[in-house]
C-alpha cells in the first residue's frame, strides 16, 4: 500500500508538469499558427499593392486618386474582415483556456472575457479612427497644389511616425490594463 502511494505520488510529480507543458505547447503552436496567418496575409496584401501600383501607370492624376481611394477602402475592408476572423479564432482559444482554468471563479472568468471583448472593441475603434485620419490626411495632401513632392513625402513620413507612436501608446496602455486586471484577479 505504501509502495503504491509512493508510485502514485511519483507519477503525479512527473505527470502534472508534463500536462502543464502540453498546455504551454498548445499555446505556442496556436500563437505560431496565428503569426503565420498574419504574415501570409501581409505578404498577400503587399503583393496586391505592388500589382495595384503597376496598374496606375498611364492614368491621369484624378483617375489615380480615385483608384487609390477605392483601393485603400477595399484593403481596409479586407484587413477588417481578416482581423475579425483572427479575433474569432483567438477568442475561441482564450475562452477554452479560461473555461479550463479551475483556479478562477465563474465571475472572474466572465470578467476576463468581458475585458477581452472590450479591448477588441477598443482596438477596432482605434483602427477605424486611424483609417479615417489617413483618408483625410491623404486627401488633404493630394489636393494641396502648394506642396512639392519632397514636402509631401516629408509630411507623409511625419504622419506615419505620429501614427506609429499612437499605435505604440495604444498597445502599451492595453498591455498595462491587462496586467492590472490579471493582478487584481490573482489577488482576490
Amino acid at each position: 500500500m505504501k509502495k503504491e502511494l509512493i508510485i502514485i505520488a511519483g507519477l503525479l510529480v512527473v505527470a502534472v508538469p508534463c500536462m502543464a507543458g502540453e498546455r504551454g505547447e498548445k499555446t505556442k503552436e496556436f500563437r505560431a499558427e496565428q503569426k503565420s496567418k498574419r504574415k501570409e496575409f501581409r505578404d498577400q496584401k503587399k503583393s496586391e499593392n505592388q500589382d495595384f501600383r503597376k496598374s496606375l501607370k498611364g492614368m491621369t492624376k484624378e483617375q489615380k486618386q480615385e483608384a487609390l481611394k477605392a483601393h485603400q477602402e477595399e484593403q481596409f475592408g479586407e484587413r477588417k474582415e481578416f482581423n475579425e476572423k483572427m479575433h474569432g479564432e483567438n477568442k475561441e482559444f482564450v475562452a477554452e483556456k479560461i473555461e479550463n482554468n479551475s483556479k478562477m471563479t465563474d465571475d472572474e472568468k466572465a470578467e476576463l472575457m468581458k475585458f477581452y471583448e472590450s479591448q477588441h472593441a477598443e482596438n477596432a475603434d482605434f483602427r477605424e479612427g486611424q483609417h479615417q485620419e489617413n483618408a483625410e490626411f491623404f486627401s488633404k495632401i493630394a489636393n494641396d497644389p502648394n506642396l512639392t513632392m519632397d514636402e509631401r513625402k516629408a509630411a507623409i513620413k511625419a504622419h506615419r511616425e505620429q501614427q506609429k507612436a499612437e499605435n505604440h501608446s495604444q498597445h502599451e496602455t492595453q498591455k498595462s490594463e491587462r496586467k492590472d486586471l490579471l493582478e487584481k484577479i490573482k489577488s482576490e
